[in-house]
């Protein structure tokens, strides 16, 4: 059941939107921006996706920065994901950090070290 701030498109066509925590599925996507969404069995021209999980879907001139595909097709398309900002950090510098905070604690530092947080996957 969707809330009010997810929806769900099916079976149709949308073109130059704006969309965010949607379920999106059998659609033709053309210019739209997507992010935290879940995309199915759809087609996408010139498309920009962030933060989503697609299963199914033929991409075509789009761009996907960390973007989860299972299945489909990319024709000419751009992928990008951003790396973990700790990874920067020395070995030593790191032991030093996994051994003062809880797991928990760990988990919130990850995320803000992460280059792109601003989404999550849902």
């Amino acid at each position: 059941m969707a809330t009010s701030t997810e929806r769900i498109f099916e079976e149709g066509k949308l073109t130059l939107v704006d969309l965010e925590k949607t379920t999106i599925k059998r659609c033709i996507l053309r210019n739209l921006s997507v992010r935290n969404s879940k995309i199915f069995d759809s087609m996408l021209f010139g498309c920009t996706l962030s933060n989503c999980v697609a299963r199914d879907c033929t991409f075509t001139g789009s761009t996907l920065h960390e973007v989860i595909t299972e299945g489909g097709r990319l024709i000419d398309c751009q992928r990008t994901s951003a790396y973990l900002a700790l990874r920067g950090f020395p070995p030593e510098i790191r032991a030093i950090i996994f051994s003062k905070y809880t797991r928990k604690q760990l988990r919130f530092i990850i995320r803000g070290a992460n280059s792109d947080s601003a989404g999550e996957h849902w």
